[in-house]
């Protein structure tokens, strides 16, 4: 088998049927020929530990040609972002002590370090637990008496079950039961690292959830089991009495895309098209009314240009005239909000109807 390589940023048509196989589907030359990136770029930021971290996209096409088979790729690079959320230090002096917990994650994968400078190893009476509600909804996980929870897994370092050098995730949980379900990444210098998937959480990404975290040390264990007689506990946030734990809320970006729409579902030939996404506020989940709204529209390999671009009422909206000959072509709208320095893309693709 022969493999011709060509690494190409938005070819030309020429350029791909130079090099495509005879005989092969049109519709993947209409894929190929789309340009690899008509998104805005965001910012670079090489280093994004703020409260909220800027994205990247970068795009790059790869086509690859062995006989009749035909891969088309745009990848694009996500940023991830770091948050350092502070806990209350020297509650009890005598009592381990939780000075911060950083949370980063680009969507994909997800890391918390919990820093405990008064435990600088792990000790056989010492416990380690992150709470987590993974898909930040109430409708999902432990429900107590008081209620339901949201809590739907936790990871737990637990030396008198387990080897100190393991942490177990547990999940996802329901009713009043939880199981453990996998071990994960861990390591402790001075505080405690975990690192796992969104798909170890049953999500395609962690675009945003709510944790809390807590170190015990002092327990004991005898033949009926843990003894709690002597322990100390420190947690993060700082419990409030008797209840549930609060926790804290991360996200990927301070941006969070709560839905789109395309008007109508399937676009018709010489009538007009609208692509429509509405935006909300991580930190207080109102809808945004404002922003840079950026707009493509790519049938077959022609360009469309956008009628509107810009907020109506709460929605971001895109509209566009589909041309009177693009009756059976396959086309791709992306519509694109930048605002608080983040931008949130989606992409919508079909045939016109």
């Amino acid at each position: 088998m022969s493999v011709r390589r060509i690494d190409l940023v938005d070819p030309s048509r020429a350029e791909v049927e130079a090099v495509l196989p005879r005989g092969g589907d049109p519709d993947v030359l209409e894929e190929l020929v789309l340009p690899a990136c008509d998104l805005p770029l965001a910012p670079l930021d090489l280093a994004p530990v703020r409260e909220y971290g800027d994205g990247v996209a970068r795009c790059v096409t790869a086509i690859c040609l062995a006989g009749i088979v035909l891969v088309s790729a745009a990848s694009a690079a996500p940023s991830a972002t770091t948050t350092v959320f502070r806990d209350t230090t020297g509650e009890e002096p005598s009592g381990p002590d939780i000075t911060t917990v950083t949370v980063t994650s680009d969507g994909d994968r997800l890391a918390f370090g919990i820093a405990i400078p008064t435990s600088p190893v792990v000790t056989p009476d010492m416990r380690i637990r992150i709470w987590l509600d993974a898909d930040d909804s109430l409708e999902t996980g432990l429900t107590f008496e008081t209620g339901p929870t949201g809590l739907d897994h936790f990871l737990i370092v637990d030396p008198t079950r387990f080897r100190p050098d393991q942490a177990v995730l547990y999940g996802p949980c329901a009713g009043n039961t939880c199981v453990p379900s996998r071990f994960v990444q861990f390591a402790y210098a001075s505080g405690a690292t975990f690192t796992l998937d969104a798909s170890a959480l049953g999500l395609n990404r962690v675009d945003r959830l709510r944790f809390s975290a807590t170190v015990t040390v002092g327990i004991g264990f005898g033949p009926d089991g843990y003894d709690f007689t002597n322990a100390r506990i420190d947690s993060a946030p700082d419990a409030r009495g008797e209840g549930v734990q609060p926790m804290w809320r991360f996200a990927s970006q301070p941006l969070l895309v709560r839905d789109v729409r395309a008007v109508p579902a399937r676009p018709r030939a010489e009538q007009a098209f609208a692509v429509t996404m509405r935006v909300e506020h991580f930190d207080t989940g109102a809808l945004l009314t404002r922003g840079d709204v950026t707009c493509t529209l790519r049938v077959g390999s022609e360009l469309v240009p956008a009628r509107r671009s810009r907020f109506v009422g709460r929605s971001a909206t895109c509209l566009f005239g589909v041309p009177p000959d693009a009756k059976g072509r396959p086309y791709r709208a992306t519509i694109a909000v930048a605002a608080q320095g983040a931008v949130v893309t989606r992409s919508l693709s079909g045939r016109i109807g």
